[in-house]
């Protein structure tokens, strides 16, 4: 299941979210999942339990996928697009 198909089956996850703030600093949340991505091939290399909440999929049938295969084609051009800024750190909340 693409972010979008997840968004449009769950249209009040947004407005939970608006008010949301983070419980637990370094965890994931609930509506959160977390992947790895080996670049510049975009290849999964890791991602969070939860994820089969989202995709339906446990995490280790992720690993070495091409992340294509689970996004839409905005999705992935929005991806590639944020991943392709000249200052990635504007992007990162790591750094």
């Amino acid at each position: 299941m693409s972010i979008t198909n997840f968004l449009e089956k769950n249209p009040d996850i947004l407005t939970k979210l608006e008010n949301n703030y983070l419980e637990f600093p370094g965890t994931i949340q609930e509506q959160g999942i977390l992947l790895v991505l080996q670049e510049p091939e975009l290849i999964i290399l890791q991602a969070s339990e939860n994820i089969f909440k989202i995709w339906g999929l446990g995490a280790t049938e992720l690993i070495n996928q091409h992340i294509s295969k689970f996004l839409s084609q905005s999705e992935l051009e929005t991806l590639q697009k944020q991943i392709n800024q000249e200052n990635i750190e504007d992007y990162n909340p790591i750094q």
